[in-house]
């Protein structure tokens, strides 16, 4: 089984990925397999260590190889953090969505669920906060989910819409809402403590005003989180997020 690694021109540029991406290891024959998969076929093994926290979007396209994609945690016999075998009922590819955080090592393994063959796999890196709010309050931000990226989900829905997320600084202690009320579709709002990508929930709505949502959360002075603006079932669109004291 051969392949080459291809790096798309999404959120962190190409050339600076394709530095933190080397080749460990190429065995045509079947050394390795995932929890979904791969279990009879041939498998190539690639080293790579993350250059910055975030959410890792890994994919395989191939003519005629049933491909299985799966991530590692430091080494071939380390933690499986993701496995995918097919997209979809009538496809064959492999993609999945792996957090990782700056300088962690991983093993990407594409493996075959039967006879190998060419692929080509893809690296992006969604940040895991899009942008930095102003530490001020009342304070309102528009934007848009169209065309953005679907790896983060709150405890309350979110799984299937894009998403954006917002880093905040509490100026003050006290008690904050959050809203999404004025935006153009079913929305799904929640807040993770903290800078990293799956930092502990600290609250989540769904339909708190018709289809927008509400949240409240008691912070510190100076505690960061991240708020999500998120989309019921596969909703996305023109959004507002309030931010009140």
């Amino acid at each position: 089984m051969s392949g080459n690694a291809q790096f798309s021109s999404g959120f962190v540029q190409s050339q600076e990925l394709q530095q933190h991406w080397t080749r460990l290891v190429y065995r045509a024959g079947n050394t390795a397999q995932g929890s979904c998969g791969g279990a009879f076929g041939g498998d190539d093994l690639l080293d790579f260590t993350a250059p910055v926290d975030g959410f890792y979007v890994l994919s395989t396209a191939a003519a005629d190889v049933d491909t299985v994609l799966y991530v590692r945690d430091a080494g071939c016999n380390g933690t499986e953090l993701a496995c995918n075998d097919d997209l979809g009922f009538d496809d064959d590819d492999s993609a999945l969505v792996v957090p990782l955080v700056a300088d962690q090592s991983v093993i990407v393994a594409v493996d075959a669920n039967g006879a190998g063959g060419e692929y080509s796999l893809t690296l992006d890196v969604v940040p895991c906060q899009d942008e930095v709010l102003a530490s001020l309050v009342p304070q309102s931000e528009d934007g848009s989910t169209i065309g953005a990226a679907n790896v983060r989900a709150g405890s309350c829905g979110g799984i299937a819409a894009p998403e954006i997320a917002y880093g905040f600084t509490a100026p003050s202690a006290g008690t904050y809402t959050f809203d999404t009320f004025g935006s153009s579709f079913d929305t799904v709002l929640y807040v993770r403590d903290g800078t990293a990508c799956e930092g502990p929930e600290l609250a989540c709505n769904d339909d708190e005003g018709g289809l927008q949502s509400q949240v409240q959360v008691d912070l510190g002075a100076d505690q960061i989180v991240t708020i999500v603006i998120d989309g019921y079932s596969t909703n996305f669109g023109d959004y507002t997020l309030g931010i009140d004291d």
